[in-house]
């Protein structure tokens, strides 16, 4: 079995003028006192991600998530390297790409990367944009995580879920 991860279109929300992810992406196993990165993805590349190596797993071509200017910030071990995700939001394409399953010995995958949402909306409901799960390919039959984000009185509000509903902090992102 492997696992995956999506970079999901599936935004349900209207009038975005982009969403920008920057997947300087560590994911960690923890069942070792020393945690090693077992998938990076800098998007060192340009042009339509499934056109470099992603996998269409839902509407494919429709909507395609392209790269732009990557993202900087702070101490994040990827800031400022390679480029970014460009998501509209017009729904459409779900990608991934695979990496080795990290089931075994009761391990732990941990996922990091920058989000920049330039919406000018003062509301819009929230749909899902990142995931872990499996198998991967043009199949996909499990969502083991889920990132969501929502709009609450002009800021961004995030949630996690391990199923289509998500559980939405309360801090407002500006």
């Amino acid at each position: 079995m492997s696992t995956s991860f999506t970079n999901s279109k599936k935004l349900t929300l209207k009038k975005i003028k982009s969403l920008a992810l920057f997947f300087a992406l560590i994911l960690v196993t923890s069942f070792k006192a020393n945690a090693q990165a077992v998938y990076t993805q800098d998007f060192n590349f340009s042009g339509g991600l499934t056109t470099n190596g992603w996998t269409a797993h839902s509407v494919g071509g429709t909507s395609v998530i392209s790269t732009t200017t990557g993202l900087s910030y702070g101490a994040h071990s990827g800031s400022g390297v390679g480029n970014a995700a460009l998501i509209g939001n017009a729904g459409g394409e779900d990608i991934n790409q695979s990496f080795t399953s990290q089931s075994t010995n009761g391990s732990s995958v941990y996922a990091s990367f920058l989000c920049n949402i330039t919406d000018i909306a003062t509301a819009k409901a929230g749909d899902y944009f990142f995931h872990l799960g499996s198998p991967g390919g043009a199949s996909w039959t499990t969502f083991s995580a889920r990132v969501f984000a929502k709009i609450v009185s002009g800021n961004v509000n995030f949630g996690i879920s391990n199923s289509s509903t998500a559980t939405y902090g309360t801090t407002n992102f500006s």
